[in-house]
């Protein structure tokens, strides 16, 4: 099985657990044209890498355990230049803000509910 294959297959499982249609493994393997054993691998190895996947009985479909998605991509390490950085919300000015607002009473857990 190639490479893009199996990220096909991530993606279109990804589409499935987020918009509840897996339905049961039997389901979830066809629906994925796998077998259910391989179905099974495929389940462990999305768990060696660390996505958060179950199976929830009462509802008949794998869910993730925590808010999120697959993401595949790439991720650079250019710096952002002078437009694109005054193009983003929140930093020092923002910070600056938080700490004079009079209508937050608990400035330290609102700060590190930023966190």
């Amino acid at each position: 099985m190639s490479s893009l294959k199996d990220k096909e297959r991530i993606e279109y499982f990804d589409y499935l657990v987020r918009h509840r249609m897996t339905g049961t493994p039997a389901q979830c393997a066809e629906k994925l044209k796998l077998s259910r054993s391989r179905f099974y691998e495929f389940l462990e190895d999305l768990k060696l890498m660390n996505i958060p996947v179950a199976y929830n009985p009462e509802k008949k479909h794998y869910e993730y355990q925590a808010e999120g998605k697959i993401v595949f991509g790439f991720v650079s390490d250019e710096k952002l230049n002078e437009n694109e950085m005054s193009k983003i919300k929140g930093g020092f000015c923002f910070y600056r803000k938080m700490l004079t607002c009079p209508e937050i009473p608990d400035i330290p857990t609102r700060i590190l509910a930023l966190v």
